[in-house]
């Protein structure tokens, strides 16, 4: 931490207690807007708060693209940073990787198997089904 850095105020609620939510496993992440996402919650809130101060509440998980629920333990802002930016243009990584396994042949169970090798959660049955029908139907 720099002199120069800013530091925040405790609130003055303290019966809010953030119980901080263990990750497990690996993601598959656009690393430009995951950084941007984190950088974007540097100086958040009336005390001007940092990254430092926003813990991880929960995750969500929509297939294989993950939101981490963090909430600041100083001001109590709450923000949910996606591991890929949902207003891209690109093809989102579930269509993707539904699009590439039907490509060089498999299905879910293959797919499965390849991401438990990698330490990655598959996508649910249902999503995969619905990419599986998205893709056919383009």
């Amino acid at each position: 931490m720099t002199s120069s850095s800013k530091t925040c105020t405790p609130s003055t609620s303290n019966t809010d207690i953030i119980i901080e939510h263990s990750l497990s496993g690996k993601s598959i992440v656009n690393t430009s807007h995951f950084v941007s996402c984190i950088q974007s919650l540097n100086n958040h809130g009336p005390f001007q708060c940092s990254f430092s101060n926003m813990k991880i509440i929960s995750e969500v998980k929509k297939g294989l693209s993950s939101g981490l629920k963090m909430k600041c333990e100083m001001c109590h802002f709450r923000k949910t940073v996606w591991t890929e930016d949902p207003g891209c243009k690109k093809i989102p990584v579930n269509t993707a990787v539904v699009s590439g396994r039907m490509k060089i042949g498999g299905g879910l169970a293959n797919l499965e198997e390849f991401l438990s090798t990698l330490d990655i959660s598959p996508l649910s049955s249902n999503t995969y089904q619905k990419e599986h029908h998205h893709i056919d139907t383009a």
